[in-house]
């Protein structure tokens, strides 16, 4: 059939339409493809992903960031664990960021960091580089602070001359010392030239309540007494040919000691044990004939040494016990307990000083 002209026209028409529909249909897609992309983009910059990342990461129990928000002003006796322990002991709640505005720039927004309803720390967002396609911002953790170390615990620690201390395995370094004489050591008199003294230090500023250790010069870690933050270390106890030989002496001397004082023996039986020069010689000369135990026998039993304490080279300090029984139709026991300062002279072991425990 042939086609009029009119005909003709009005299918030329419509091929030019559709194609143009076709074509603005295309444009408009491709357009609303781009905006889309760009949509997602934008979305995927926005910095609530970042903060979301770091609240899950709190709550998941990894603090890493919280150990860098809090200050290294801690003790030298105390390590960075001890710090990341305290952080973990005190924030057990669950974390969340709030945005600070108080705190926050154009270019550095702030937040602060939530445990529980309690401000723990502030965290600081930088620009950390721009999207490849659009030049969106992108943001990361910039710095954190804001946590403080509990520091209240304080430690005292005495310990004398010749002896070390330490904390938490730290030697002591560093610290303000006073010194005291150490009373015992009067008992020697003269005979100790260079007494040792008592040293004593308080340590404050801690964490946790510390470890304390004291040695003696060779290293022996030596057992302190405690008294609430107090530790006090005595003199080392001796050991070795001299101690014994201190030790044996002073138990004689104590025996030979409690049979004068029982009036069995007269002064000349103890007089040599001990300088004329002393306090202990004109106390003891005195007391001959003053008081008379009746006894028909008199023996020692449970005999000990208790401990033996050096000094000097030629001083030790040494405790004995024992119970000295008086016979006298019955047995009438009664128990000794005697510090010897014994002195080891050119003429052999002397003893200047005598307490009873």
């Amino acid at each position: 059939m042939k086609l009029t002209k009119k005909q003709t026209g009005s299918i030329v028409f419509y091929a030019i339409y559709f194609v143009l529909l076709a074509g603005a249909l295309s444009a408009a897609a491709v357009g609303l493809g781009e905006l889309w992309k760009f949509l997602s983009r934008y979305e995927a910059t926005q910095i609530y992903h970042v903060t979301d990342a770091i609240t899950r990461q709190l709550n998941s129990g990894d603090h890493t960031l919280l150990y860098a928000a809090a200050e290294r002003d801690i003790s030298p006796y105390e390590t960075e664990e001890m710090l990341k322990n305290q952080i973990d002991e005190r924030f057990t709640g669950e974390f969340s960021l709030k945005k600070n505005l108080k705190r926050s720039t154009k270019d550095a927004p702030v937040y602060t960091v939530m445990c529980g309803e309690d401000a723990v720390a502030f965290l600081t967002m930088k620009q950390t580089g721009t999207d490849d396609l659009y030049g969106l911002a992108e943001y990361g953790p910039a710095s954190i602070t804001g946590i403080t170390p509990v520091k209240n615990e304080r430690v005292t620690l005495a310990y004398p001359t010749g002896c070390s201390a330490e904390i938490n395995g730290i030697p002591l370094a560093g610290e303000n010392v006073t010194t005291d004489p150490i009373a015992e050591a009067a008992n020697f008199g003269d005979y100790l030239s260079s007494a040792p003294v008592m040293n004593t230090c308080t340590v404050a500023g801690l964490m946790y309540s510390p470890r304390v250790t004291f040695r003696d010069s060779s290293g022996r870690e030596l057992k302190p007494e405690q008294n609430g933050t107090k530790y006090v270390c005595g003199m080392p106890e001796a050991s070795g040919e001299t101690a014994d030989s201190a030790a044996e002496f002073a138990l004689e001397f104590s025996e030979a000691y409690s049979k004068y004082i029982a009036n069995d023996v007269y002064f000349s039986s103890i007089s040599g044990y001990i300088p004329q020069e002393t306090k202990l010689y004109s106390d003891l000369k005195t007391y001959e004939g003053q008081f008379y135990t009746y006894h028909t026998g008199y023996d020692f039993s449970e005999e000990k040494v208790l401990r033996v304490t050096r000094y000097s080279d030629e001083c030790y300090a040494v405790r004995v016990s024992y119970t000295h029984n008086v016979y006298y139709g019955e047995t009438y026991s009664y128990p000794a307990d005697n510090t010897i300062f014994a002195v080891n002279t050119e003429n052999g072991w002397r003893a200047v000083g005598l307490v009873m425990n």
